[in-house]
């Protein structure tokens, strides 16, 4: 689990931080993250009370895993939204001079953000791309692994099927024995 230390040395290294009203929820950010997740920006928008007047402060996290949001209920109690980034479809933005809007799209859904700091929007939208570039990598690092490691273990089966075609063909092994091994080292490249 993450540390606050770890949360302020990111925040050290932030450019137009927009954090008033949200420190409760960076408090909060240490339980959340994982120990292998890694925060890339934070920063704070507001979020539509329906039920009372006024708008409420959420802290926006983009990390390496996954986009947070998080709002800090008074007295106390922590509402959470999370978007993964393999979920996350588009993210749409609306800026003006000093202002702007955030819309997260991801499983037929949206959720829309106000009052964003014009930097921080665009310090925002740069953190999503890059956690989205880093983490397709990573996954595209994994499928080609995944071949790689199918086509030497189909290799192997090759291997090991000569091996089983030469027992036969000098009478070592009977060719009954030679198709049940067959049958079993087929079987075991399919799991």
């Amino acid at each position: 689990m993450r540390d606050m230390a770890y949360i302020n040395d990111c925040l050290k290294d932030m450019e137009g931080l927009s954090i008033a009203m949200v420190k409760k929820e960076l408090e909060a950010l240490p339980n959340i993250l994982e120990d292998d997740e890694n925060l890339i920006y934070v920063t704070r928008g507001s979020l539509i009370n329906k039920g009372f007047i006024g708008r409420q402060f959420w802290l926006i996290c983009a990390t390496s895993k996954r986009i947070i949001f998080l709002h800090k209920k008074i007295p106390f109690g922590l509402d959470r939204k999370d978007i993964p980034l393999y979920k996350l479809s588009s993210v749409e933005q609306n800026k003006k001079l000093v202002l702007g809007s955030i819309v997260f799209y991801a499983d037929n859904s949206a959720i829309r953000f106000d009052d964003l700091a014009s930097v921080s929007l665009d310090i925002l939208l740069q953190a999503i791309d890059y956690a989205l570039s880093e983490y397709r990598n990573v996954a595209n690092y994994r499928n080609n692994s995944n071949h790689i490691n199918n086509s030497i273990n189909q290799l192997d089966i090759t291997q090991q099927l000569e091996k089983l075609a030469q027992l036969r063909n000098s009478d070592s092994i009977s060719e009954e024995e030679f198709n049940i091994a067959k049958s079993r080292l087929l079987e075991r490249s399919e799991e």
